[in-house]
C-alpha cells in the first residue's frame, strides 16, 4: 500500500526480522522476480 518510500526502515521482510542491511540482502536473494513478499517498515513523519 503506497510502496516504499525514501527514509522508511524496513523492519521485517516476508515474516523475518532486519536489523542490518545484510540480513535484508541476504533475505532478499532467496526471491525470484514476481515473489510477493510481505515488509513492514517504520516511516518517519513526512512533511508536504
Amino acid at each position: 500500500m503506497g510502496g516504499i518510500k525514501e527514509n522508511d526502515v524496513i523492519t521485517s521482510f516476508d515474516g523475518k526480522e532486519i536489523t542490518d542491511y545484510k540480513t535484508f540482502r541476504n533475505q532478499l536473494y532467496t526471491k525470484k522476480s514476481g515473489d510477493t513478499v510481505s515488509m513492514q517498515v517504520l516511516r518517519s513523519w513526512e512533511n508536504d
